[in-house]
């Protein structure tokens, strides 16, 4: 691979491949948004990141990403990324949140739509299905097509946690999950066939009286010597789902003070200590916390964009699609627009008909006479025609197929997919980004006692800046004294746990970094 790589770099070979990725790390590191912003960079600075003289030029960036994508190792670089973040204990394992997001595609391919919550549109687009762990992290992800559905990607999903979950030597079931895009009774039998417990929303919940919530969840943060304090009023039952009245569980809750309950459904109740042993039974408790605790997920997904900039699309590259898709038939539709034109036109004559009838009740004319009448007959054929032109048109429509081909639809449009490949890298490497400062994040927990704003106070002390300089060997690395005293001794408690990590460049020198915070005088 490296050398395959090596010849797609520029001819001079001024950089190697870990200097060029490394290029793409730290160019992610500090936000920006595309591989063209970096023209606004200063190369001889980035330089010293790397171990050259200069980072390189965006072509030659290009030309790389270009030779990488070629290659199509992402999928590769996911799974041995996904691997890293276990070893190194960044993600946690057991409990794995799936969602999609959806990326838009404003460019003149004509690819697959699909459905953008945030306009509330169908749009041409990409899915990211992400894998995330107990505290949000991502272990893993996808980048499909819009036309692939999220049921059908969960299984492939599900799957490669598993392996990872075994290569790790964990025993206990596998636990995903999900919003109500995944609620699906086929997948569910899918799910339980893979020996997974499965939570998610219910759709098309019924109002329940209060009368049935008689299980009672306590709050569990409750400190010691304090009265527990009820959290939810829980209902548990089973019920049956699709037409293959598939078996789940259901549990609606509420908290105190509230009116309207959610629901839930699970199968964690085929699991029992007789069925998997040395396995504990989920209670009620933990069904509901792992399903609430989704949103840190969603957390996730507002930092990737905003920080991450996930929604970036890079050039992109297009391949013919070995199958044309089957579309709804456009001309089903113009039929029915016709038809609906027409039975318009035909209430409004029959209509006219029936004011002739009534102008023969109050005027005291017997109805004959109306009818001998020619704008009378001329009623007629129009009622007449409409009926056999509609009845026509009913007929054409009733032999037409409901799916055509996509290049039959639009002659001349065939449906195209776009090359992801050059994205899934760079996404992976913001991934890897993304991972790197939840970990930076554990070491400062231990310097900072507020998890309300500890997040805020690390990206202050990153964006604050420091002075490097090389020193007898070693790069020192001085960090700004901090406004607030407060601020000051994290600082420095995070230089000490940083120091003990003995870490170097990244580059091929491997200096030793010492890090050190300037105390206020």
């Amino acid at each position: 691979m490296a050398s395959n790589l090596q010849e797609l770099l520029n001819p001079e070979r001024l950089y190697n491949l870990a200097q060029m990725f490394l290029t793409l790390v730290y160019l992610i590191v500090f936000r920006f948004p595309s591989i063209e912003a970096f023209k606004l960079a200063d190369r001889k600075a980035f330089g010293q990141l790397i171990g050259a003289m200069k980072a390189p030029v965006v072509k030659t960036l290009r030309r790389f990403l270009e030779g990488v994508t070629a290659l199509e190792t992402s999928g590769t670089v996911a799974t041995k990324l996904a691997r890293q973040y276990v070893k190194l204990d960044i993600v946690q394992l057991g409990i794995l949140y799936l969602d999609g997001h959806f990326v838009p595609y404003y460019g003149k391919s004509q690819i697959a739509k699909g459905y953008f919550t945030t306009r509330r549109l169908a749009l041409k687009g990409n899915h990211h299905y992400f894998a995330n762990d107990l505290k949000g992290r991502p272990i893993f992800f996808r980048l499909t097509s819009a036309a692939v559905q999220f049921t059908d990607i969960i299984p492939d999903m599900v799957k490669d946690a598993q392996e990872l979950m075994a290569e790790n030597g964990t025993q206990s079931p596998l636990i995903v999950v999900f919003d109500r895009g995944g609620y699906d009774s086929k997948l569910f039998q899918t799910l339980d066939q893979m020996g997974v417990i499965y939570i998610t929303w219910r759709k098309r919940d019924q109002p329940i009286s209060h009368e049935l919530f008689t299980h009672v969840v306590y709050d569990e943060s409750v400190k010691e010597g304090e009265e527990p304090q009820i959290k939810y009023h829980a209902y548990r039952r089973n019920i049956r789902i699709g037409q293959e009245k598939y078996e789940a569980e259901a549990i609606s809750f509420f908290a105190p003070g509230e009116e309207d309950h959610s629901t839930l459904v699970t199968n964690a109740f085929k699991f029992t200590a007789e069925t998997h042993p040395g396995f504990d039974p989920l209670t009620t408790t933990q069904i509901i916390h792992d399903l609430i605790n989704r949103w840190k997920q969603e957390n996730f997904f507002k930092a990737a964009k905003q920080g991450y900039h996930i929604d970036s699309n890079p050039a992109y590259g297009v391949h013919e699609l070995a199958e044309q898709p089957m579309v709804k038939n456009p001309r089903i539709r113009e039929f029915n627009t016709k038809i609906s034109s027409l039975k318009k036109k035909l209430q409004q004559n029959q209509q006219l008909i029936a004011d002739k009838f009534l102008n023969s009740r109050t005027n005291d004319k017997p109805l004959s006479h109306y009818q001998s009448l020619k704008s009378y007959q001329k009623l007629i054929e129009q009622k007449e025609g409409l009926e056999e032109e509609i009845k026509t048109l009913i007929a054409k429509k009733d032999v037409e197929p409901t799916h055509i081909l996509y290049q039959e639809a639009r002659p001349g449009q065939e449906r195209v997919a776009l090359n992801l490949e050059r994205k899934y890298l760079l996404d992976n490497i913001k991934i890897a980004t993304y991972n790197l400062n939840e970990m930076l994040l554990d070491v400062f927990a231990g310097c900072y006692d507020d998890p309300k704003d500890i997040r805020q106070i690390l990206q202050m002390i990153i964006e604050r800046g420091a002075h490097l300089r090389l020193v007898d060997g070693t790069l020192q690395v001085t960090i700004y004294s901090m406004d607030l005293p407060k601020y000051q001794r994290a600082v420095e408690k995070l230089c000490r746990k940083l120091n003990e990590l003995e870490p170097v460049t990244l580059d091929k020198h491997q200096f030793p970094i010492f890090y050190r915070v300037v105390s206020k005088e």
